[in-house]
């Protein structure tokens, strides 16, 4: 009985609702304190100097989020790989399954998912890509 419960119930709550607001509020509090280590990093430099170039210096900052974006970039590009490889091969296996008399909608539902998941990573990848500057350009 309360094997049917956890299953019914409390594991579907947790992966739907729970999971997802952690992952939410873990990476607003990330980029929240890297918001918040500029701001001092700019505060203490006019503190402590009176002469800093304030622009120079929040234009520095940002020369190395503008490198960030290109990792996210490659990053985008290699989950789409991955999410891809991984729902062809359980659509592949779900297949082989299939022929051998075996039920398999698990299988076939899983990989159809994460091909759906790794062609979207591709899309965004690709509609995106024009408007990352390249190394060495400007991005105004």
């Amino acid at each position: 009985m309360s094997e049917a419960i956890f299953e019914d119930f409390v594991l579907p709550l947790f992966l739907c609702v729970v999971l997802p607001i952690t992952i939410v509020l873990i990476v607003s509090r990330l980029k929240m304190n890297r918001d918040n280590k500029r701001a001092e990093i700019i505060i203490k430099a006019l503190e402590s100097n009176a002469d800093v170039n304030a622009d120079k210096l929040i234009e520095s900052l940002n020369q190395s989020q503008r490198s960030e974006r290109g990792d996210v970039q490659n990053r985008r590009l290699l989950r789409g790989c991955i999410f891809s490889l991984l729902g062809l091969v359980a659509i592949i296996a779900g297949v082989v399954f299939a022929f051998n008399g075996e039920p398999v909608s698990k299988a076939l539902l899983l990989g159809g998912g994460f091909l759906a998941i790794g062609a979207s990573y591709m899309i965004v990848y690709f509609v995106s890509r024009t408007n990352v500057p390249q190394s060495g350009e400007s991005a105004e």
